[in-house]
């Protein structure tokens, strides 16, 4: 009897995370992740690190994107989110790898990590190391594989994390 869970990251720090994809999101009454790349911050069509607390003052939750999960970047990271007030409350592998030299550091700072994406069809099956947990594509996936995976959770349980990076408002 596990009540199904349905999550969404949204990598990257593009604007449209704070444009569209909120304005949908809190539409509906939803939220989701946002993995925010420091390194990223300020680029064309990217968020700056002031849009950063609107996102979590909204109930949003921010999650440690850095460059490579290493103990300087994942501080980087942290410290400069922290800066404005925010704390990331999970990591988002780099690369869609989660290297597993840098575990250690990330357990120190994250209960909970998203590493390679995982396009089976099949939710997060139980008892999976919370630092290694896969994430499903909607980018990859076609969108039958989308209802599939939703299909799934619901009726056998679990939890099915979908992420995406820049999305277009039509």
């Amino acid at each position: 009897n596990i009540k199904p869970k349905i999550s969404f990251i949204f990598d990257d720090a593009w604007d449209s995370t704070l444009g569209d994809v909120k304005t949908l999101f809190d539409a509906r009454g939803y939220k989701f992740a946002a993995a925010i790349p420091s390194g990223s911050l300020g680029n064309p069509n990217r968020l700056t690190i002031n849009d950063i607390p609107k996102l979590q003052q909204s109930g949003f939750e921010v999650l440690n994107h850095n460059v490579t999960g290493d103990v300087a970047n994942n501080a980087t990271c942290n410290s400069l989110l922290n800066g404005v007030g925010v704390q990331p409350v999970g990591f988002q592998a780099p690369s869609s790898v989660m290297t597993d030299e840098y575990l250690s550091e990330v357990s120190r700072t994250c209960p909970f990590a998203f590493t390679q994406a995982s396009n089976q069809s099949n939710p997060i099956p139980r008892n999976t190391d919370p630092l290694k947990l896969f994430r499903f594509s909607t980018e990859a996936a076609t969108v039958q594989e989308c209802i599939d995976m939703v299909d799934t959770v619901i009726i056998e349980g679990g939890t099915a994390v979908f992420y995406a990076h820049d999305i277009v408002t039509s």
